[in-house]
């Protein structure tokens, strides 16, 4: 019986030290069948092995086990880079991945990952390296995305024959640490706007005065459980007020991160969440009157003020078609405003059961979330809040119900209530005769 064909991939490989270098030998079957020799060296058998493997790759790429992570990171970019492409061409937006998320990858490499195991070998990584640039992330959520960032980048390396699995899967995982959603009730939301109004009329410091722009952003978002960017992106063309009934169309959300200028990205933070949403009397009165402000139907209903000639400009020739010439207010002008408001009405806010630094854009969209919720169900809620999956609903922005009040006193009530008429009517056992001795 003939030796049995070896399969693809490395044989035995052979080391012999000489000296101070190590030598290797080995041979490679490749995919067409054909066996090839390879010799390499290094100063320790591990480097020599490294190199050995290199010789054989695909060539296709320029990765293999000896690429760095940086090398990994600058290929990755790239073909990330061609994703972005692809979701700027396609019309609905729902192909690729967004200019903002490579932004942000890009920095989550240069800050967190490139500054720790930039130099690393792809085949030198191990768990222990990738597990302590995680524990060097202060917040939970940055934490999270590094690792996912890694994962996809190792899981590349995989994918082109670079290494043979991927050292994060043996790494710890990061641990979640569970936060309730925010979520305010009508006296904490009536003590906000009072607040707000009182820090608005007893403003006086220097800069410009505050105003309600902001307060009418905030509960429009209470109304409708929109995010602030998609609020701040509406404009006349987007509401119908006096239909049956009356609702607005959430078309867009403006986008600003880094390198990329403010503005108006015609779909939402994902294009299959666009979405119509019936109004409440409250909603109706604040978009009839910033909507009475303009004739022009894509006038944004919360314009900034100021903005300079050099900031369209810039913005045209960074942004080409995706570019307008319209005075978006900034979500982060609109989170400044917040943070200045909390500080200088922070025991106002304490009076009233609210905790300054909770107070965020967000905590809106999970107030409108949760009272949806509680009053109708969850289904209702993620569908008013856009959410394709209700546990990314039930996970973060339903906040606990403080009373649990579904009619379960009635249904328990009748369960027990018969249970003791059921013992009253039922007859004592007679007693036993006693046994005469």
């Amino acid at each position: 019986m003939g030796r049995p064909r070896r399969g693809a991939g490395w044989g035995t490989i052979r080391f012999e030290r000489r000296g101070d270098v190590w030598h290797v030998d080995g041979r490679f079957r490749g995919s067409s069948g054909k066996d090839r020799r390879h010799r390499a060296h290094g100063p320790t058998p591990e480097f020599a092995e490294l190199r050995l493997r290199a010789l054989e790759k695909d060539p296709g790429t320029a990765l293999s086990a000896t690429t760095t992570v940086e090398e990994l990171a600058s290929y990755w970019l790239q073909e990330r880079q061609s994703d972005v492409d692809m979701r700027l061409s396609d019309p609905q937006g729902r192909a690729g991945i967004a200019p903002q998320t490579l932004v942000k990858y890009r920095g989550d490499l240069e800050s967190r990952v490139l500054p720790a195991i930039g130099t690393a070998l792809l085949g030198e990584l191990r768990a222990p390296e990738l597990e302590l640039v995680l524990r060097e992330i202060r917040t939970q959520a940055q934490a999270q995305r590094v690792r996912g960032l890694l994962r996809q980048m190792l899981d590349e390396a995989v994918r082109v024959g670079a290494i043979p699995s991927t050292p994060l899967a043996r790494a710890r995982r990061v641990r979640q640490h569970a936060s309730a959603p925010t979520a305010y009730s009508a006296p904490q939301l009536l003590a906000i706007r009072q607040a707000w109004e009182q820090w608005v009329g007893n403003y006086s410091k220097p800069g410009p005065k505050p105003n309600n722009d902001v307060l009418d952003a905030l509960l429009v978002s209470v109304a409708t459980s929109m995010r602030v960017g998609e609020v701040l992106a509406l404009r006349p063309m987007d509401l119908a007020l006096t239909a049956e009934p009356p609702r607005l169309a959430v078309t867009g959300t403006l986008v600003q991160v880094e390198t990329i200028p403010l503005h108006r990205q015609h779909h939402p933070k994902d294009a299959r969440q666009t979405r119509a949403i019936r109004l409440s009397r409250s909603a109706i009165d604040i978009l009839r009157r910033r909507s009475a402000s303009t004739s022009d139907p894509e006038a944004p209903l919360w314009p900034a003020s100021g903005v300079r000639a050099t900031t369209l400009a810039r913005r045209a020739a960074l942004l080409g078609n995706r570019a307008d010439d319209q005075p978006w207010l900034s979500p982060h002008n609109v989170r400044r405003v917040i943070r200045a408001f909390r500080k200088d009405m922070a025991d106002e806010l304490r009076a009233a059961g609210i905790e300054p630094s909770l107070l965020i854009p967000k905590a809106m969209r999970s107030t409108a979330a949760t009272a949806v919720a509680h009053a109708l169900s969850n289904e209702h809620a993620a569908a008013l809040a856009g959410h394709r999956s209700i546990a990314v609903t039930l996970d973060h922005y339903i906040g606990r119900l403080e009373l649990v009040d579904s009619g379960q006193a009635e249904v328990l009530d009748d369960l027990l209530g018969n249970a003791d008429d059921s013992h009253a009517t039922r007859q004592p056992p007679p007693p036993k005769e006693q046994r005469s001795t």
